[in-house]
């Protein structure tokens, strides 16, 4: 994943495992910007534990096929879609502005509740 992600960003990509509740902030300020709603950045916290516990190491299935009629797009396709759709595509001053905001902001940003979260869900 992470050498698909440096090819599709063409700049290199570090992987770093991150707690569950700070993924989740990351995922909360920023994840809309990039077209997911909440559900989706919800959800995406279990996806992280996933990535690293390394279960998506594994060869496809066709469950996507069966269920749809169509192939499965592969994950190199899937990330370009979420990487030229995005705002930051472009680096520009405010692009990278918003960004050290963010960054700085996030220590101080409220993580939903797990009731939250569990509202968000249903």
């Amino acid at each position: 994943m992470v050498a698909i992600f440096t090819k599709v960003r063409g700049m290199k990509v570090t992987k770093m495992d991150i707690p569950d509740w700070l993924f989740f902030k990351a995922g909360i300020m920023s994840g809309m910007d990039f077209g997911f709603d909440k559900f989706a950045i919800v959800q995406s916290t279990f996806y992280n534990r996933q990535m690293q516990m390394n279960r998506f190491d594994i060869e496809p299935t066709n469950v996507v096929k069966e269920l749809t009629g169509r192939e499965p797009e592969d994950f190199e396709t899937i990330t370009r879609q979420y990487f030229d759709a995005s705002p930051f595509r472009q680096r520009t001053l405010s692009s990278w502005l918003k960004t050290v905001i963010k960054f700085n902001i996030m220590p101080f940003t409220k993580v939903p509740s797990k009731k939250e979260r569990t509202e968000i869900n249903q």
